[in-house]
This record gives C-alpha cells, structure tokens and sequence, in this order.
C-alpha cells in the first residue's frame, strides 16, 4: 500500500475562513503556506491557530503581499511556495479559492504551469472542485470529493478561532432541563402564575429587578414563592429549585447563602475586591430565574435541533471569548454541514424590541462563522402575531424565524 503523501498546502487568504478551515481538515498538511495582503495577515494567523485548536500542529507561513496583489506577482509567489515545499520532500497543492479574483488567476495558472495538484472550494454544492493542473487530486482526500468525510470532524472551536476569537466553551448539558422545560411548555397557565410569583410587580422579585449587592439576596433566598405542581417536581428533579415552605412553592436554590451573607459584611472596598467572589455565589440563583423566565425556551428549541439529526456540535449557553477576555453568552450554536448556526431564543416581544435584535442577531452570527453562518430567531408566539415590518426585515438579513408551530414540523430545519 502506498503511503499517503506530506503536504504542504498552499492557500490564498481572504475575510472569510471556512474555505481554508475544511481543506486543513481533508488534507492534514505537514506545513500551511498562506499568501496574505495586510488586510487578512491577522485571519491567516487565525487560521493557523484554529487548525493547532483542532490538533493540526502544521508548519506555518504567512507570506504578505501587496495590498493589490496581481496576476505575475501572485504567480511568482506561488512558484516560491512550490519550490520550497518541493525542497522540503512536501508535495505541494494549491488552493486557489480565497484571496481576491486576479490572486485566484495567478494560483491556479501558477499550479498548471507547475503540474501539481489545485482545487476549488465549492461551498456552496459541498465539493473541492479538481482544476486539473496535477495528478490523483481525488486520492489526497480519500477518493471523495465532497465535504461528505470531513463535516464530522469540523468544531465551533475551529470556526470561532478562525473568526478572530479566543475560544468557545462547551455549554450546559441541556438534556438535564429538558423535563422541566417540556413541563413549563405544556402547561403555559401554570407558568405564567409561576413567573407572576417570582418576577411580577408584586413577585418575590418585582419586575424582575435583581438585587445588585449581596445584603440584598439575605431576604429573597429564604422565601418561598408559587409553583405549581405541574411544574414543581421537574424543577426540584434538575436542581433549579428548592422546596417551599408549602406544598405548591418553592425557593431559589440558597446554597450559596453563607457566603452571600459573609460579602454582606465586608466593607465597600472589600466588596469591590471581592466581585468574583459574589458574581459565583449569585450564579446559581440567576440561572435559575433566567431558566424560568425564558431560557425553558431555549431547551425546547435545542432539542428540535437535536431531534431533527441535521445538526453537530450543538451547544446551549455557550461563552465565546474574545481576544479582550470579554465573554458573550449565545444562547445556541451548532454546525449543519459546513455552516455555523447562531440561534437567538425570545419567549415575546414587541415590534420595538425585535427589530434592532435582528440586526444584532446579523451581527454577532457573522462573528462566530463569518457570511457561512446561518442566523436563526426562535420566537415563542405564534407566527400570525408576528409584526410584518419585523419578518420583513428578517428576510433582508437571512435571518430564519422559528415558532413553535413550525418548530413541531419535521421540515422546520429543512
């Protein structure tokens, strides 16, 4: 049998990255020589980062050219990049699919003169298209062509690297609420007095206004408020909440309580040293309260996803880190192919709250996987309530809306 050939993949870099990412992972190339102008030198480093994320530990170039790169100079650089990958005992393969139009001309013309392999990344049919410039393209990936082999082993991890990101962490295991969630969707009456209990304007906490110093949690943690049972016993079974003082009540998990009541005492100074501190006693309390108040929604829609089988890497209530150290919760990500998908959850909302959320929805997806990332609204009221002005403008930025009647169709992530 004869062994597979080193690599040395030789490709053009432009804003997007995922056609860079999925030959990464056909190929596993031994080095990675990117041909960058100054306006993607960074996203070719990101590149290379995501491919080391992935366990990909190539030997990495980054080769700057102009800001205006033409045909001969593209050329001449590529016909550098074979020779050095052929002194190396590398084969060389160009990928000519990124970078602008005149640098795709000059890879490709660069790979026929030189009768080494070339291709191009068809998203869009899910294929490397052979251009025909060398022998046995094919055997490099496996026989196959299409993405079909490698879409397993493509991660948010590597998306969000690539996308200038520090990382993504691995969510909360949504299985674990599902229970509580189905049972707070099925019984909407029931939920709408539990919210009232907990967060109407005379609800244990008033109008959802959490308190933001830890002397104020001392009173609220030890009450109980309404939950009926219907609801409770999903709620007690997954940790979300505690039993009440009645049979149909319940307390916000108060574990952390002694330690509440120990930042209570600190000095002003003291607090502000201690943030951290309150910030992980207080976590428990608000993922409860933001489980109640919507995020029961997101478990719903994250098992649809599931359930469709057209989804990997999903993930619910993940963090992305940007390179600042800032972190944003997204409520789901997933891959479906080669696309990235950012699912934004609403329980409602008005005309006035949903239409600015869509341009951030635009956004943020577009940071986490660039223009292949597919944005996804999940709106929890029925579709005919939905404002016009709102789906129209929804279509403008590709932005899918789910509603649980479409949500419920087997064809609703078709």
């Amino acid at each position: 049998m004869t062994p597979s050939p080193k690599i040395a993949l030789i490709q053009l870099i432009s804003e997007q990255t995922i056609q860079n990412l999925l030959p990464i992972n056909a190929l596993q190339p031994q080095a990675l020589l990117h041909l960058a102008t100054a306006k993607t030198a960074l996203r070719s480093t990101q590149i290379k980062d995501a491919a080391l994320a992935s366990g990909i530990a190539a030997k990495f170039e980054n080769i700057r050219l102009s800001d205006m790169p033409s045909i001969p100079e593209t050329s001449r650089t590529v016909s550098r990049c074979i020779l050095a990958a052929r002194e190396a005992g590398l084969l060389p393969v160009v990928n000519f699919t990124g970078g602008t139009k005149l640098m795709s001309i000059g890879a490709y013309q660069e790979a026929a003169r030189s009768g080494i392999p070339s291709f191009y990344v068809d998203t869009q049919s899910g294929h490397f298209l052979d251009a025909g410039t060398g022998q046995n393209l094919p055997a490099l990936f496996g026989g196959d062509l299409s993405f079909s082999n490698i879409l397993a082993n493509l991660t948010l991890d590597m998306m969000v690297v690539a996308n200038g990101h520090r990382s993504v962490s691995a969510g909360r295991d949504w299985r674990h609420y599902l229970a509580a969630a189905q049972a707070i969707s099925q019984n909407p009456e029931d939920a709408a007095a539990m919210r009232e209990a907990l967060s109407g304007r005379s609800g244990l906490i008033p109008e959802g206004r959490e308190p933001r110093k830890p002397y104020l949690w001392l009173p609220i943690l030890p009450e109980s408020f309404f939950v009926p049972e219907t609801i409770l016993p999903h709620l007690l079974a997954c940790g979300l909440v505690q039993r009440g003082a009645t049979i149909e009540s319940a307390r916000l998990p108060n574990h952390t309580l002694p330690e509440l009541t120990v930042l209570s005492s600190l000095d002003y100074v003291e607090q502000h040293k201690s943030q951290s501190r309150y910030f992980a006693a207080i976590q428990p309390v608000q993922q409860t309260i933001a489980f109640l108040g919507g995020g029961w929604w997101e478990v719903i829609v994250a098992e649809a996803m599931d359930r469709s089988g057209r989804f990997q890497d999903l993930r619910w209530s993940a963090n992305i880190t940007q390179q600042s150290g800032v972190t944003i919760e997204e409520d789901i990500l997933a891959i479906n192919g080669a696309d990235a998908v950012c699912v934004s959850c609403k329980t409602g909302g008005s005309r006035q709250k949903l239409l600015p959320h869509l341009e951030e929805l635009s956004s943020r997806a577009k940071a986490v996987g660039g223009n292949f990332t597919r944005p996804i609204l999940a709106v929890q009221q029925p579709y005919d309530r939905m404002i016009q002005s709102v789906l129209t403008r929804a279509k403008e930025l590709r932005i899918r809306i789910l509603t649980p009647e479409i949500l419920s169709s087997p064809e609703a992530f078709a």
